[in-house]
């Protein structure tokens, strides 16, 4: 998927959060026939404030058809399914068709079926953070999208099942925990195994990233305060034990030389 099209797909989200929010609303009573205009043009108005800033990529929305946008293709989102919805919308985002169309599907989505809305925002902003900071395994995307949305990222091989390489690694020497897993295991002491991405040495001590490399969040790291670590071939498969712990929401564990680092061939 281009990225000036995700982007600007980001950007326009706050324009179907805006509709969502207003929807809600009005099934709460909470707001008049005049406030509800006033609130879509707020929303109108806000993408257009975007657009005019250079904020590529935004499309406004409106509650009505807009142009190009016939009554059959109103009339169409009364009469499917909020699944059919869901895949139409994906399958429009991911071959680049008229934004108008798709923003039409997506309000669809949020006025008729809040669970399929869920699973496509969650969706289109997972696509730019990958894009960002690249693959990693759909494991370690469970904690922030719904099933549904790894299912897709699965589908475009934008998260993988394995190592973090695109392979499934299918057990770890005498085994090990893996990597992707050892965030499950905060707080307890374990031997943790995964395939070397980087090491890097520096005034304060040697770091080894595991999985995925730095900066990802989602990499696993060995720290080895105040030693130089020899170069280690990228690939092979490191193993080391000690405490879990979080730092900045990455898994980390401190071990207290280099003779305790594992290397397998």
């Amino acid at each position: 998927m281009p990225r000036s099209w995700v982007t600007g797909k980001l950007r326009t989200r706050q324009c179907w959060e805006c509709h969502r929010s207003l929807t809600m609303l009005q099934e709460a009573g909470t707001v008049s026939a005049i406030m509800a205009l006033e609130y879509r043009i707020g929303c109108v108005l806000l993408a257009a404030v975007a657009c005019a800033l250079g904020l590529a990529g935004c499309a406004g929305y409106s509650s009505t058809p807009q142009s190009g946008v016939n009554d059959a293709d109103q009339a169409r989102s009364n009469t499917v399914s909020c699944s059919q919805l869901l895949e139409s919308a994906v399958a429009l985002s991911r071959s680049d068709l008229s934004s108008n169309q798709l923003n039409n599907e997506v309000a669809a989505l949020s006025e008729q079926c809040s669970r399929e809305y869920g699973v496509f925002t969650d969706y289109v902003s997972s696509v730019a953070s990958t894009e960002a900071a690249g693959v990693t395994t759909c494991r370690s995307w469970t904690q922030y999208i719904v099933d549904d949305a790894i299912a897709l990222l699965r589908e475009d091989g934008l998260c993988t099942d394995g190592d973090g390489s695109g392979e499934v690694a299918a057990s770890w020497p005498d085994g090990g925990l893996g990597w992707d897993e050892a965030s499950d295991h905060v707080g307890t002491t374990q031997r943790v195994c995964g395939p070397l991405r980087s090491l890097r040495n520096t005034e304060d001590g040697a770091f080894l990233n595991l999985g995925v490399d730095y900066p990802s969040p989602e990499r696993f790291t060995f720290i080895i305060w105040g030693y130089y670590v020899d170069p280690i071939e990228v690939g092979l498969t490191v193993c080391g034990s000690g405490s879990i712990y979080l730092y900045d929401g990455v898994t980390q564990i401190e071990l207290s030389s280099p003779e305790t680092i594992e290397i397998w061939q």
